[in-house]
This record gives C-alpha cells, sequence and structure tokens, in this order.
C-alpha cells in the first residue's frame, strides 16, 4: 500500500513538507509522569462499566495496577533524572564558528539521548508484558477483545509521544556523516 510514502518509518505521522526543517529540531521527550498515565490496568479499569466487569474482576486489576505502578517506578525514576539532566545543544551551535566545546555538547546529548531512548525502549516492552497480563485477568472473549480495542487506542497514544533518534542517533547510520 501507500502507507507512510517517502518517510518511511516515521512514528506519530509527520508534517510532510517541513521534513528536512524538522530534522535539525532536537527531539521532544515526555516526561515521567505522563507516561506513567499509561498503565493498560488503569485504563481498563476505567472502562469497567463499559466492559461490564466484574467487582472481582476491578478487585483483581487494582492489584495488578499497583503491582505495574511499583515494578516501573525505578525505571521512571532513572529517565526522569536522564531527561532532567538533558540539555540538547541549541540549532545554532557551530554553524558560525564550530567552538571545541560544540562537539562535545553534541556527543553529551546524544549519549542523553540514546539513553532515554534505551529506557524508554524497556518501558515500551514491560508495557507488552503489562497488557497481556491485564488481558488475562478478563475470562470472556467478546469483553476481553473490546478490552484489548481499548489498550490498542492507547498504545498509539503511547507511541505518539515516543521520538526517533535525529538520523546518526542509533542503529547502522551512525558514522555516515
Amino acid at each position: 500500500g501507500g502507507r507512510g510514502g517517502m518517510g518511511g518509518g516515521r512514528r506519530g505521522g509527520g508534517m510532510g513538507g517541513e521534513r528536512g526543517a524538522r530534522a535539525a529540531e532536537p527531539p521532544k521527550f515526555p516526561e515521567a509522569k505522563d507516561l506513567q498515565n499509561f498503565n493498560p490496568a488503569s485504563l481498563i479499569i476505567d472502562k469497567k462499566k463499559k466492559l461490564s466487569l466484574a467487582d472481582s474482576q476491578v478487585a483483581a486489576l487494582k492489584g495488578l495496577e499497583t503491582k505495574i505502578y511499583e515494578r516501573n517506578a525505578a525505571l521512571l525514576v532513572r529517565y526522569d533524572s536522564l531527561r532532567s539532566a538533558y540539555r540538547p545543544p541549541s540549532r545554532d551551535a557551530g554553524r558560525d564558528a564550530p567552538a571545541p566545546s560544540a562537539d562535545s555538547t553534541r556527543m553529551v546529548a546524544m549519549t542523553q539521548m540514546r539513553g532515554m531512548r534505551t529506557l524508554l525502549d524497556s518501558l515500551a516492552e514491560r508495557r507488552r508484558v503489562d497488557v497481556h497480563e491485564t488481558l488475562d485477568l478478563i475470562a470472556d472473549e467478546k469483553t476481553k477483545k473490546k478490552a484489548a480495542e481499548f489498550v490498542d487506542d492507547q498504545d498509539k497514544k503511547f507511541n505518539e509521544l515516543i521520538p526517533q533518534l535525529p538520523a546518526g542517533g542509533g542503529g547502522s547510520g551512525r558514522r555516515g556523516r
């Protein structure tokens, strides 16, 4: 199909003609408190009336909700700490007269971005486990399917928050520039 066009593996859509202009912008990383809101058990508890969940299921989900918050707490603290220290270089850094510190500033920022991205990837992997455990608490297949649709919508919103590293920031093309 025609999905994605020339943008390739973009996440969260894009701005078409601004592609070149946006490449110089440092990625925006979400706050830890925003990421914490993506607890799938909390979502299903909020949708308990639409899903017609039994009180016993809601109680089990509340236990899982607490477990998920506790399980992700240390990772979110580390992420928040790294995000607080993150200082992306300004867009104009090094354009007129490249200072020796401009490269080191960029390297520090790239290292911080990679660290945050690694933590976000870990959180996304944990989220897959959290979703699986949440849906396992719903016995009725029809209700489980409806709950999975709610979780899919939440997944889309979660993925939209996760920035891509700029070109050269990871994977195969790191040294090519």
